[in-house]
């Protein structure tokens, strides 16, 4: 491999024991950093296009932690209930995205707590009864990929804060190994959101920082490998748009 590779690929791994050992929010705005630049770095290799930005993101998620801790091309079934239950309430909201509220409106019980494995269970039903439909795109925008685009990536870079379908979660150790769901419960009249509590997400996710930190390995492990496998030199500037 190059020099200029292992230079790269050294500086990527400082930015993921950085991830994995520091205490605060600049990991999480590091991580969204570190996995934007693999992501180019990904697609620049495979001459796939950097826009749309999130699109690409997303791409290289699934791509280079295939096989890895969690299949991140797992579709989010609370996050996606939440969006069509809110679809469903608009006033010119059709029938047919009525219907498909309808058909994902029971969620967990009071008490029970939804999980991956729910997920992953749903899977199959979840792809039937949305592809063929209007709202067919919403399997793409609620994957765990486009989830962690939307929310870690984006908020916390630009805000340095999770997105609002996010919780900091409870320090639960199975929060190190896979995504993990919060049921949330809020009370009428919030004078900061006059929408009431129904506009607000009854279910949150959390990707753990010992999580975000080993998806952040998995996708340096994988891109370094496949760039050596094919004898590839990543260029200078390999993360910047092509003027």
């Amino acid at each position: 491999m190059a020099s200029d590779n292992e230079a790269v690929f050294s500086f990527l791994k400082q930015r993921a024991s950085f991830v994995r050992t520091y205490p605060g929010v600049e990991a999480f705005v590091v991580w969204g950093a570190a996995a934007d630049a693999l992501a180019r770095i990904h697609a620049r290799r495979l001459g796939t296009s950097f826009s749309p930005n999130g699109k690409c993101f997303a791409a290289a998620l699934v791509d280079l932690t295939r096989g890895g801790s969690v299949d991140l091309s797992t579709v989010s079934v609370p996050l996606l209930r939440t969006k069509l239950r809110h679809l469903a309430n608009e006033p010119n909201a059709d029938a047919a995205t009525v219907a498909l509220a309808r058909a994902f409106a029971h969620g967990p019980g009071r008490g029970q707590i939804w999980s991956m494995r729910e997920d992953l269970a749903s899977a199959s039903a979840v792809r039937a009864t949305l592809v063929g439909t209007p709202q067919q795109r919403l399997l793409d925008r609620f994957r765990y990929s486009d989830v962690l685009y939307r929310e870690y990536r984006c908020a916390f870079v630009h805000s340095l804060d999770g997105g609002s379908s996010t919780s900091s979660g409870m320090g639960d150790p199975r929060e190190a190994v896979a995504p993990a769901y919060m049921n949330y419960g809020y009370l009428d009249g919030d004078p900061s959101d006059p929408r009431g509590p129904q506009s607000k997400p009854p279910v949150k996710i959390t990707f753990g920082q010992p999580l975000l930190a080993k998806l952040l390995d998995e996708m340096l492990a994988r891109e370094e490998q496949e760039c050596r496998a094919a004898g590839y030199e990543v260029p200078r500037y390999a993360t910047h748009d092509d003027d």
